[in-house]
């Protein structure tokens, strides 16, 4: 995923939105940098493993800013990677 322009390394604010809250930001809100990719990622076409794979990426690579944003709360994401059929 790619970042914003000086935050090299990090998420961009809709797809760390959408990994935190399983949804995409809401209209108007701040977190519309990366709003495409949050999309993107929201309404996949990937199969069920390949998903998976690509958000245990996310998780491996940016794991500490997304327990960030999550603010003391299970983040979706490792919800979803606890049990996959939260996906259903």
């Amino acid at each position: 995923m790619p970042t914003a322009r000086g935050n090299e390394g990090r998420l961009r604010e809709a797809v760390l939105f959408f990994l935190v809250h399983g949804e995409l930001p809401p209209i108007g809100g701040p977190e519309r940098d990366g709003i495409l990719q949050a999309f993107e990622l929201r309404h996949t076409r990937l199969e069920r493993a390949e998903y998976l794979d690509v958000l245990r990426g996310l998780c491996a690579q940016h794991g500490s800013q997304i327990v960030a944003a999550a603010v003391g709360t299970e983040p979706w994401v490792a919800c979803v990677l606890a049990n996959p059929t939260i996906l259903d």
